[in-house]
């Protein structure tokens, strides 16, 4: 899934261009590991238990990073491009779910694949509504950013939080998934544009920001 890049940056970074296709190959590499973490709960911490939640904890920045890029470029919402993008997610929608019919048959699928299907938007996993609502309220987010200042931007930021962690763990409303909302993608867009605005000086030396990385990747493979 592109993205939409606002038409005020005229400028391709090649840095930024490669951190999104790495995030895209780590987006990738963890749906490749089936079902992830969430298979390993119940069963003994092995070496395929090791290597999967390897897998997790190395790939589970790639939908960060996309976000996070989303908002420093800026999403410029336009008609031709949004509808391009509804048409792609009911063009493999409906592409998975013939993929389906046709290797497990009629008489094996819930009636909800079909709603599901068929209703990608908002009755899908939970990417796509997450994203589909985070280009909704980008021109006003957008608008928001440029007009606002930096404490006032993290107070909102820290509000937003609040409700979108209650939303996904109190309220357990839809459109979320382990920690993933809409609350949690404006964050990122957020971060993303901050990042543009004042990181005007790349200070840190890639030696520190590898360390980082790898840290938390240690930090999450304790953790489990």
């Amino acid at each position: 899934m592109s993205l939409i890049i606002s038409d005020q940056i005229k400028k391709r970074q090649s840095n930024i261009e490669l951190l999104r296709g790495l995030s895209m190959l780590f987006i990738l590499i963890v749906h490749s590991n089936y079902m992830g973490i969430t298979a390993l709960y119940n069963r003994p911490y092995d070496i395929e238990s090791f290597t999967r939640f390897l897998i997790e904890a190395i790939g589970i920045v790639g939908v960060n990073c996309f976000i996070l890029i989303s908002g420093y470029f800026g999403i410029q919402l336009r008609v031709k491009k949004f509808i391009s993008l509804i048409f792609q997610i009911y063009f493999f929608s409906i592409l998975s779910l013939v993929i389906y019919l046709l290797c497990n048959g009629f008489e094996n699928i819930h009636s909800s694949i079909y709603i599901k299907s068929l209703f990608p938007v908002t009755n899908y996993i939970w990417f796509v509504p997450c994203y589909f609502l985070l280009m909704l309220f980008s021109p006003i987010v957008n608008t928001w950013l440029q007009n606002t200042p930096p404490r006032k931007i993290l107070l909102l930021a820290g509000l937003i939080y609040v409700v979108s962690y209650y939303w996904e763990v109190v309220w357990k409303q839809s459109f979320s998934f382990g920690g993933y909302s809409w609350g949690f993608f404006i964050l990122l867009y957020i971060a993303g544009h901050l990042i543009r605005r004042y990181c005007t000086s790349h200070s840190i030396s890639i030696k520190i920001c590898l360390l980082g990385y790898l840290g938390c990747v240690l930090l999450l493979m304790g953790i489990s």
